[in-house]
């Protein structure tokens, strides 16, 4: 198969699993949170909740990957310009469609001047941590694909492989040795996620090898992420559930997160060469997962609202039908939300 410039399918594909994932680790919050860590309830939501945790770093790839494979004739500064308002416009109505909320139901009053905080960090809901991070590689993006360019990505790779580990734990030790300040931001500092944006860059600007180095090594990738999909699971089970400390369990954590995306794509990448149209359904979701990563935490708000409101609170039950109520209600209006704003953007050309 020809890797050429035109829509690659596989690319949406994978971005309708990780938006799936990403509602999936908030749906279930609740039950990891609140089930006996050492009941088999537990378990049951806390190895899916685990083995979903690829989904910020998958988005970040696929977003290094979406720009690396632009072929976009206009400036720098210009396309930069068009994806932050893109992605930021959104972000504020949604940071103040939260905060009103928030207010309302009492948990702080009005204090605007902690607004600016709240989107300078991401952190009035917990999924928007994410768009600070783009924002920085976003910034960052020249930089990036011009080492992708110039130096071979099998020195590459490695390089920052083992800078990403490093600042993952060690960052905010070092932000205060150097300042002596405590650090608790390091899950939205572009350097905790290095590798996945690399790997990203490195693929869209050499896309067929890319493609065919992973068609090639699927045996050896396939097994990588089915091992290590059984040690990340198992044993973060054991360390969570108290049964047992494990030393080395964010390396293990780090190489299953690599493997799974690339496993993921893997699949996704013969799943296109074998079937290339998209379903409408699976259309649609691409299109409009920015809307649903903003929209559903929203829906859960809500959704548990009603739940406690008409008193199911047994953990099992209420999982079930958070999760099928938050999938249907934000799918489907975010698919009309993009329908009519496109109907709308039509009229206005």
């Amino acid at each position: 198969m020809a890797y050429g410039s035109g829509r690659k399918n596989e690319i949406s594909r994978m971005s309708v699993l990780l938006c799936l994932l990403v509602v999936f680790i908030h749906v279930s919050s609740d039950p990891v949170s609140r089930a006996d860590r050492e009941s088999w309830q537990f378990l049951a939501a806390f190895l899916p909740w685990r083995l979903a945790a690829f989904a910020t770093q998958g988005f970040i790839f696929l977003s290094a990957l979406r720009l690396s494979l632009s072929n976009s004739k206009r400036s720098f500064l210009s396309y930069l310009g068009r994806r932050l308002r893109r992605v930021l416009i959104p972000y504020v109505i949604w940071n103040v469609i939260y905060y009103i909320y928030f207010m309302r139901r009492g948990y702080f009053g009005f204090e605007p001047e902690r607004f600016g905080g709240y989107l300078l960090r991401g952190d009035l809901v917990s999924p928007f941590y994410f768009v600070v991070i783009i924002v920085q590689f976003y910034l960052l993006f020249p930089l990036t694909k011009a080492i992708a360019r110039r130096v071979p990505a099998r020195f590459g790779l490695p390089v920052f492989a083992l800078l990403t580990y490093y600042f993952n734990m060690d960052m905010p030790r070092l932000i205060f040795t150097l300042s002596g300040h405590s650090f608790s931001y390091n899950d939205r500092l572009f350097t905790t996620y290095l590798f996945y944006w690399m790997l990203g860059t490195y693929a869209g600007v050499s896309y067929g090898a890319f493609a065919r180095q992973l068609k090639k090594r699927k045996g050896l990738i396939s097994v990588s992420f089915v091992s290590l999909a059984a040690l990340n699971g198992g044993l973060a089970w054991l360390q969570f559930s108290g049964i047992a400390r494990i030393p080395l369990l964010e390396l293990i954590h780090y190489l299953y997160v690599i493997s799974a995306i690339l496993f993921f794509y893997l699949v996704m990448l013969l799943r296109t060469e074998k079937r290339p149209g998209l379903s409408a359904l699976a259309a649609e979701i691409d299109s409009a997962s920015y809307s649903i990563y903003l929209f559903h935490a929203y829906v859960i708000n809500m959704v548990n609202e009603q739940l406690q409101a008409a008193g199911i609170t047994r953990i099992g039950e209420s999982w079930l039908l958070r999760a099928a109520a938050v999938y249907v209600i934000c799918i489907a209006a975010c698919v009309v939300w993009n329908r009519l704003s496109r109907a709308v953007t039509g009229l206005l050309r």
